[in-house]
């Protein structure tokens, strides 16, 4: 159990419960992502000190507050064990992506620049005849920074992002690009089918992140490279610890404590240890780079180590 100073996690969690003020003060400082500041808030908490009365000043939270206090104070939400199987509802997932699809675009377009896309597809080394798939294309904001030279499949189970996905490869006719609404825990193309694997913001919202992971080294290659981008647990400590009290919101509301995100926007597992996930399968961590202060969000790429 994650400990900071002389408090463990459960009794931070007792705190958000009896003063649900404390959430919005996390939440500020969540935002202003100065790290130094916010270690010295946790060096100097003192959990026996009264969160309530204070004035609210997070805007996401003032709005949703309600709906916030009712999802903490649920005892499911903060499991003493941290699995992930199983954690996020397929169809309450889907029902998000759904929901979300017209506007995510709009939502994200500023988080995830193109030049930053690009970097991502840099990673894939991509060579002329690679063959690429995408497990979790979403709304196909990565297409137009894979080269002409390559053939590319998109798989999602969202059948909303999948046909503006459509939309963005018609504008990319010297593109080579093949949709299908498929799930990624059961990827229906044969073993290695590719050579190189992009999964780009996928693992945090599935339900069971390691049997994707299964499913991408079987239909890559061996020696393919896989490329993840997507959210994982801070080695920071202090941040694990916002990261897991955010957990149940972030499960089923989004990335609503970021001031730039609407609820139900997205939802995912803002606690995802994809590391420790990767050294339970035949996935060599060949680089890794860190895409945010609070090292929330990795860019790794990977050598898929099967054997034939």
């Amino acid at each position: 159990m994650l400990q900071i100073g002389k408090y463990r996690m459960d009794e931070f969690v007792n705190c958000l419960r009896e003063n649900p003020e404390f959430m919005d003060r996390i939440m500020t400082l969540y935002n202003n992502f100065d790290i130094q500041v916010l270690r010295q808030f946790f060096e100097t908490l003192d959990l026996s000190t009264v969160f309530s009365h204070t004035a609210l000043t997070h805007r996401r939270y003032v709005e949703n507050k309600l709906e916030i206090d009712r999802l903490t104070a649920d005892p499911d939400t903060y499991p003493q064990e941290i699995s992930n199987k199983d954690y996020l509802n397929d169809q309450y997932t889907k029902r998000i992506y759904n929901k979300a699809a017209e506007i995510y675009d709009g939502v994200w377009a500023g988080v995830w620049p193109y030049e930053m896309r690009n970097e991502v597809a840099d990673w894939l080394e991509l060579k002329p005849g690679d063959r690429i798939i995408e497990v979790g294309v979403g709304t196909g904001t990565n297409l137009e920074s894979f080269p002409d030279f390559c053939e590319v499949t998109g798989i999602d189970y969202c059948q909303k992002m999948l046909d503006m996905a459509g939309e963005k490869a018609k504008r990319l006719p010297n593109k080579k690009v093949i949709l299908e609404l498929m799930d990624a825990t059961d990827i229906a193309f044969p073993d290695n089918s590719f050579n190189k694997v992009l999964s780009f913001y996928t693992l945090c919202s599935s339900r069971d992140p390691l049997k994707v992971l299964k499913e991408i080294t079987r239909v890559c290659q061996p020696e393919g490279t896989i490329v993840i981008f997507d959210v994982i647990k801070s080695e920071i400590e202090e941040v694990a610890v916002l990261q897991y009290l955010f957990r149940p919101i972030a499960r089923q509301m989004g990335a609503i404590y970021l001031e730039f995100c609407p609820p139900y926007n997205t939802t995912y597992d803002s606690f995802l240890n994809i590391f420790a996930l990767l050294k339970r399968i035949d996935i060599q961590v060949n680089k890794v780079k860190t895409s945010d202060p609070y090292k929330t969000v990795n860019l790794i790429q990977c050598i898929n180590g099967k054997s034939r």
